[in-house]
């Protein structure tokens, strides 16, 4: 089974398959379908033409061959027209292979990664320890068992052949490159036998597909049992359907039509509300994998440097190689940020709670979990936590946050935001907060501004009912908590959401543009209007705090958190929490401060945390009169720079139970 698919060591080797991934050029199939079907159509019509204007002659020609010509002309139409349908048909072979081939293709790339992965995994040695010796796991020769045991070793390299899961690994590779090799092949012999049978007898057979029971997006192509058209739901029902109703939906269907819908639509499946977000994770790689491999296609196009055009200036010439050039960096820049989804370039520890509820490190992140990506609409999403069998999130982890974050956030540089959204949850897990297990989502569901569009509100309109949805398909127990965080211009996507019909137990405004154009208070939110809200801002920051309560028309957004007597405003307070000499987050001058609350281990980023895990928070403390001037003027600083400051801090479940009680 091992020939042609492991190197002279044996061990699995992709580059050995013969049959590769990328000499599946599915394009050029689908190109090769369409020139069949223009030269039928072509013909067909020719074909009726010269029929039309001979069947005139008749009118102005006689002799005693006329008879005989026409006879020998009367076949043209028909022949024509079975001309036209023998391309269709042999057109409509050719998409049914390009159909049959996508999955497979995605499938053989997957593996090709798997079986890279492991070779470089243990072809220089796999370390074995003397439980593995004792558990069998070693294929030791007696001597060798020996000298072990008499050298009380605890562990040793041994060659991955000596090691028993390694083998069976390496076998199963094998075992998955033959079957997916032999299922292309078998593939290409169909389309061979299928066209070498287009003979004048059938032709005409096979050229209507059997369609989708539900009226599906994917057409039906021939009468193969693997294709997927009769389970993939309607669109217009899908656009219409609740996340409920999508998650009963997919809950319904077998596991083999669930891993064939992942592999054959992973856009649908990768961006789908309801869906479990393990199975979200699954086709965003497909996503991720697809889109690399299309713009290494845009950077290779790119690579020659353009010859001056006729006439062309010496300025204008290299105006176009600089554009170019930023054009193969911004490709590389995406490239290389996707890729960092596929495999962390430095392996990140990985600290939170395991199913027995006890606290550790679990392992190192090496690859994160893409929930919605859809790079030709902006919408990006990642999960930082723990998945159970199914895919949802366990029922032991009890606090869940969804962040949205705010202007010049890029789906092609999302892997910074991503970050973000680990540190919170990295922090949040931590053992000595006495914090719950904690789960981070950062979510992007579309196009934020870049510039000076920040002040428009479009964005937050459109992305604020997109985030109730999204929330409302995160599957979570029913003794847990959501919190919802929007930071600068998310926060206004997060009123929006809220306005929209968010459902979320606690609400929270970091550096706030605003609760949304046109929305003036959280009491008038209809499903969480009587939720707990808080906001955080520096005292001198530029970039929002100076444009709140400002709307005209769709510029501006909405009230400002800080004023709204229903929201608990938090402090910012030192960069480093409890270190007054560290300088507080104003000191990082009026922009960086803006971003500044997500200093890691600074009061605002401990309260930000404080708030998603229902810990503790710090309140905000108000400008103090610390005397007054020759002139009698009072003398104001900020809370935290009076000599009297003493940090005012309150346990989030408590203050929120005084708030709720009458």
């Amino acid at each position: 089974m091992s020939g042609g698919f492991t190197g002279t060591d044996g061990l699995i080797d992709a580059s050995a398959f013969p049959i590769a991934s990328g000499d599946l050029d599915l394009d050029w199939l689908v190109d090769q379908a369409a020139h069949l079907r223009r030269i039928g159509a072509a013909t067909g019509e020719a074909a009726r033409r010269v029929a039309v204007l001979w069947g005139g002659v008749a009118d102005h020609y006689s002799a005693p061959e006329a008879p005989r010509m026409y006879r020998a002309m009367d076949p043209v139409e028909a022949r024509g027209e079975h001309e036209q349908q023998v391309h269709l048909a042999g057109a409509r072979h050719i998409d049914h292979l390009a159909h049959e081939l996508r999955p497979l293709k995605q499938k053989l790339q997957r593996i090709e990664f798997e079986a890279d992965t492991f070779r470089n995994q243990v072809v220089s040695g796999v370390w074995v320890g003397a439980d593995d010796v004792a558990r069998g796991l070693v294929l030791l020769e007696p001597a060798e068992l020996a000298g072990w045991y008499d050298g009380a070793r605890t562990g040793a390299w041994v060659t991955w052949a000596k090691h028993r899961p390694s083998i069976e690994r390496n076998e199963e590779l094998i075992a998955d490159g033959a079957h997916v090799t032999g299922q292309i092949r078998a593939a290409a012999e169909d389309l061979e036998r299928r066209l070498r049978e287009l003979t004048p007898g059938d032709a005409g057979q096979g050229m209507v597909g059997r369609g989708s029971r539900h009226g599906g997006s994917l057409a039906a192509s021939g009468t193969d049992p693997a294709d997927i058209s009769w389970f993939v739901p309607d669109q217009e029902w899908v656009d219409g359907a609740t996340p409920a109703e999508i998650r009963g939906w997919w809950d319904g269907l077998d596991p083999w039509q669930r891993r064939a819908l992942i592999a054959g639509i992973p856009l649908l499946v990768g961006n789908l509300n309801g869906i479990p977000m393990g199975s979200r994770a699954e086709a965003n790689e497909i996503n991720l994998r697809n889109e690399i491999a299309r713009l290494e296609g845009e950077l290779a196009r790119l690579d020659d440097v353009p010859s001056p055009a006729v006439g062309e200036s010496l300025g204008g010439w290299l105006g176009r190689v600089f554009a170019m050039k930023r054009q193969r960096d911004d490709l590389r820049a995406a490239i290389d940020s996707y890729a960092t989804y596929l495999d962390l370039p430095e392996p990140r520890d990985r600290y939170g709670y395991d199913a027995d509820g006890e606290y550790a490190k679990i392992g190192t992140t090496t690859r994160a979990q893409v929930i919605a990506f859809d790079p030709a609409k902006d919408a990006i999403a990642t999960y930082n936590g723990p998945l159970d069998e199914h895919g949802d999130i366990p029922g032991w982890v009890k606090n869940i946050a969804i962040h949205v974050p705010g202007t010049t956030t890029k789906v092609e540089s999302y892997d910074g935001t991503d970050l973000r959204g680990y540190q919170m949850y990295d922090a949040a897990n931590r053992a000595k907060l006495g914090a719950e297990p904690t789960a981070i989502i950062t979510w992007a569901g579309g196009r934020l501004p870049q510039h000076v569009d920040a002040a428009w509100d479009g964005y937050s309109r459109d992305l604020g009912p997109k985030l109730a949805d999204f929330a409302a398909g995160v599957r979570r127990s029913e003794d847990s908590t959501l919190t919802v965080t929007g930071h600068s211009y998310g926060a206004a996507v997060v009123g929006h959401a809220e306005a929209a019909g968010l459902e979320a137990d606690r609400i929270l405004y970091v550096a706030g543009a605003g609760l949304g154009n046109d929305d003036e208070a959280v009491a008038d939110f209809p499903r969480t209007g009587d939720k707990p809200h808080y906001s955080m801002i520096a005292r001198n920051d530029l970039v929002t705090g100076s444009s709140q309560n400002a709307d005209l028309g769709h510029l501006g957004h909405g009230a400002s958190p800080q004023d709204d007597p229903d929201v608990v405003r938090l402090e910012t307070g030192f960069q480093e929490a409890g270190d007054e000499d560290s300088g507080t987050i104003e000191d990082l001058n009026p922009i960086g401060a803006h971003s500044g609350v997500y200093t890691v281990g600074s009061t605002s980023f401990a309260n930000i945390v404080g708030v998603i895990t229902g810990t503790q928070v710090e309140l905000y403390a108000p400008d103090r009169v610390i005397g007054t001037t020759y002139d009698s003027q009072p003398i104001v600083v900020d809370g935290t720079l009076d000599p009297g400051y003493e940090p005012n801090t309150v346990d989030v479940t408590e203050l929120e139970e005084r708030q709720a009680t009458p």
